[in-house]
């Protein structure tokens, strides 16, 4: 038996996991495309790059640090709203939800705290797998009758 997760070819993500910490990024990266066979995870290190990759790539859920130089978390999301105003968003902080600008409360987005170990990227994993539902294939323009 694998440690793998419940992706399969029907349900593939791009993932775009943004954190200012490269290792932590790295690890991230790792974890969820270990763990989940239908997950690409593609990393940046700073806000600018990822509304740069964002306008290039298509991606279906975004993770992002909070604490980030130049650009925070919040400052991203609202960034990325105005352009993708349903894409699946994720902080990670190392802060207590409440400490977090009001406006990411407002956004929709999600929230996990940073913790060590793997527990963080379960958690992770799972909330996006959550967010992102797989496509059904099922189209109104399909139903005949």
């Amino acid at each position: 038996m694998t440690d793998r997760g419940p992706g399969t070819l029907e349900d593939e993500l791009t993932v775009l996991f943004v954190d200012d910490y490269p290792e932590y990024a790295k690890a991230g990266v790792e974890y969820l495309e270990r763990t989940d066979d239908a997950m690409e995870v593609l990393s940046e290190t700073c806000a600018e790059a990822a509304l740069e990759r964002l306008s290039m790539d298509a991606v279906d859920c975004v993770v992002c640090d909070y604490e980030m130089p130049t650009m925070n978390g919040a400052e991203l999301l609202e960034s990325v709203r105005e352009d993708h105003p349903a894409l699946p968003f994720i902080i990670l902080s190392g802060h207590e939800p409440d400490r977090l600008a009001p406006s990411v409360e407002a956004s929709a987005a999600v929230v996990l705290q940073k913790g060590s170990g793997t527990h963080t990227f379960e958690q992770l994993r799972s909330q996006i797998r959550e967010l992102t539902p797989a496509e059904t294939g099922f189209c109104f323009d399909n139903v005949t009758g």
